[in-house]
């Protein structure tokens, strides 16, 4: 199990549409493997992306051992399109090294195609050409 995980999971409110944008919840949650000490988080949201608030913690924490900590805040996307939401985090791990990493989601805000959407991916309904020219 890695030190710190960070899942984010964004839930769309439709009856929150605003000018051609979108609102959804954004729920960050983190999860300790062993004790961390001096955890930041900070919250990176791109150009037409805001929130409501920042929810996470201003001032470095301590998780122990097995904890979990969850926060939650609206976002607001103007524009249609993919926007990348990101949490960056800072902590020390047991012997005193520091560890930096990033977790990222998809907030899509209208005009997106049809198909499924996967991370970095899209998929379309495809039929075969064996029937046509060649």
């Amino acid at each position: 199990m890695p030190p710190l995980g960070i899942d984010l999971r964004l839930e769309t409110i439709p009856s929150r549409v605003r000018n051609s944008g979108v609102a959804a919840r954004l729920t960050i949650e983190i999860d300790a493997g062993p004790e961390v000490r001096d955890v930041t988080l900070k919250l990176v949201l791109p150009e037409g992306v805001q929130t409501s608030d920042d929810p996470l913690p201003v001032r470095p924490f301590a998780l122990p051992g097995g904890a979990r900590r969850q926060w939650g805040t609206m976002l607001y996307a103007r524009q249609t399109g993919t926007h990348a939401v990101q949490v960056e985090a800072t902590y020390r791990i047991g012997d005193g090294d520091i560890i930096q990493t990033r977790q990222a989601t998809l907030l899509r805000a209208g005009g997106m195609a049809e198909g499924r959407h996967h991370v970095g991916a899209w998929e379309v309904m495809a039929v075969p050409i064996e029937d046509g020219p060649r």
